[in-house]
């Protein structure tokens, strides 16, 4: 809880904090990093080159903190998670196909 904040301020709250967290995993735990970006380009070469990922786990992460994030309203959002492939191919267990539904987690 944060008194006397408006929803753009809890928003910049909460991206700050999430990129404190990875600034500071990054800074304090890199073996650990570097151990999971190996796996994760161990699992990435048993997929179509497509498929890939461009960018290791640690720019990813570097990615997250050097940029802001993007804010979309809930119409946006409805909008882009109908015109996805997993919704298109019904890969969602929760189907978004109207205004009004709910946003979940796989979302």
């Amino acid at each position: 809880e944060v008194a006397f904040m408006d929803l753009a301020g809890n928003m910049d709250l909460a991206e700050d904090f999430m990129k404190f967290v990875l600034k500071y995993v990054l800074d304090n735990n890199r073996e650990d990093l570097e151990f999971l970006e190996k796996r994760l380009l161990d699992e990435e070469k048993t997929k179509p080159q497509a498929e890939r990922s461009e960018m290791s786990l640690i720019e990813k992460l570097n990615f997250v903190i050097d940029n802001n994030f993007k804010r979309v309203s809930y119409t946006e959002a409805i909008d882009i998670l109908k015109n996805s492939k997993p919704n298109k191919k019904k890969k969602f267990k929760y189907i978004i196909e109207e205004w009004g539904a709910d946003l979940q987690s796989e979302h």
